[in-house]
């Protein structure tokens, strides 16, 4: 219970100040992710603010329960055809979002998030420390001692 409440305390913490960045009330965001982390974070953001929240991520379940339980908005992301979704939220969303957040540790999404943001708005990479590591070959080691 208290691994559950300490990482619940840090994705609320993380909701309200997105970094050094602070979350503003009536917020446009457009999220990328939706495994249980992000699932939490998008929540968290909607609940401090966020005036319309799209959350983009891969068909399936995921998807659909952050669609049903926060998301106004739920785009499907092909990973074979990124053209598809990267038209639909171009053509639907003009302007750009204020905050656009990538958690899915995927470097193409990183490469894309500027082309979803307005002008003056901000791109968020949210990612684990393994993963990062993990990314640029840093080996990770196991804290168990044997």
């Amino acid at each position: 219970m208290g691994a559950l409440l300490h990482g619940l305390s840090r994705k609320v913490r993380e909701s309200l100040t997105l970094g050094d960045t602070i979350l503003n009330p009536g917020s446009s965001i457009l999220f990328f992710g939706a495994g249980p982390t992000g699932i939490i974070l998008a929540q968290l953001l909607k609940l401090n603010g966020a005036v319309h929240l799209t959350v983009a991520a891969p068909a399936g379940p995921k998807l659909d329960l952050v669609s049903q339980l926060t998301a106004d908005e739920g785009v499907p992301i092909d990973r074979n055809d990124a053209q598809s979704h990267r038209e639909r939220l171009l053509r639907e969303h003009r302007h750009g979002f204020d905050y656009v957040i990538e958690a899915t540790g995927s470097s193409q999404l990183c490469n894309e998030a500027l082309q979803y943001a307005r002008p003056g708005g901000h791109i968020v990479v949210y990612v684990s420390i393994r993963q990062m590591l993990a990314s640029i070959g840093v080996p990770m080691r196991s804290s168990r001692s044997n």
